[in-house]
């Protein structure tokens, strides 16, 4: 499958880079990486991820390996969509709307 990122998660993941070199400019560039390794098996196995009910239907989620970072993506016709890459600790709820009723 082919792999869209939303202008959200470019953004999410500049802002993650630009947070991390704070501290640690090596770990910075490594989160990059740690972010493509999860997109190649999402493209893979698009089900792979938790199902998670926020108000977009169909949104998963998968965690980036040796980041406290999840990877919000939708499975659709042909392509897997990456909505947002956000920290676990932030209100989820807040940035990806109220859960599903």
């Amino acid at each position: 499958m082919r792999l869209y990122e939303r202008t959200a998660a470019i953004n999410d993941i500049s802002r993650a880079i630009a947070w991390i070199a704070l501290d640690n400019p090596v770990a910075a560039r490594h989160f990059f990486t740690a972010v493509q390794r999860p997109y190649a098996e999402i493209r893979r196995f698009p089900y792979i991820g938790v199902k998670r009910h926020f108000a977009q239907p169909g949104l998963r989620s998968w965690r980036v390996r040796g980041f406290p970072y999840l990877i919000f993506y939708r499975p659709t016709r042909g392509r897997v969509e990456v909505i947002r890459v956000l920290h676990g600790a932030i209100d989820l709820e807040r940035e990806l709307g109220n859960p599903e009723v």
